[in-house]
């Protein structure tokens, strides 16, 4: 008796991914035809729905189709990237140049400093979503917070103190005093 496998029909190296990718821009194509449901409902909520999911499939077709360390970094710019208005904005938050992540996005390699401080980033802007308003990120990364000993959330970032920001986050969520 034979053991059965769900392996793509070919063998060739990357067959699985090409073919995901292909279902990725044939579902970004559907969704740019989606038109509003109902006259009444609200045309600007429609639309902010519909960019929003052919955001997130554009940028999964660009994750799958790098390789698998660079894909990490983008998912990772991703990620934190929802929480800024522009690359400038973020670029500041980590104290890098805005032509750096530029090269990032490109797949220049990211030295171990910087990726340490983009996966940090990543982890509190997605510990943050959904606790605050997305736009407000910047503004408590940037604020003094008494759970931090009225420090900048992103200055302690930067130290590579991680899980003092997440404790405040914590804090925060739980109502706690400082």
């Amino acid at each position: 008796m034979t053991a059965r496998t769900n392996r793509p029909a070919t063998d060739e190296p990357g067959a699985t991914a090409r073919a995901s990718i292909q279902a990725l821009q044939r579902a970004t194509d559907e969704l740019e035809k989606v038109q509003p449901l109902r006259e009444d409902q609200e045309y600007e909520l429609t639309e902010s729905y519909r960019r929003a999911i052919t955001r997130v499939v554009r940028e999964t077709v660009e994750i799958a189709q790098r390789a698998p360390g660079e894909a990490l970094v983008w998912a990772r710019y991703a990620s934190a990237r929802r929480a800024f208005a522009s690359d400038a904005e973020m670029a500041r938050a980590l104290g890098v140049h805005r032509s750096q992540i530029s090269r990032w996005k490109q797949g220049a390699p990211v030295d171990p400093r910087n990726e340490e401080r983009l996966r940090d980033l990543d982890v509190v802007v997605s510990l943050l979503m959904g606790f605050v308003e997305t736009r407000v990120i910047p503004d408590w990364l940037h604020g003094l917070n008494p759970h931090l000993s009225d420090r900048r959330p992103i200055d302690v970032l930067r130290s590579g103190r991680l899980s003092e920001v997440i404790a405040a986050i914590e804090a925060e969520k739980s109502g706690a005093y400082a």
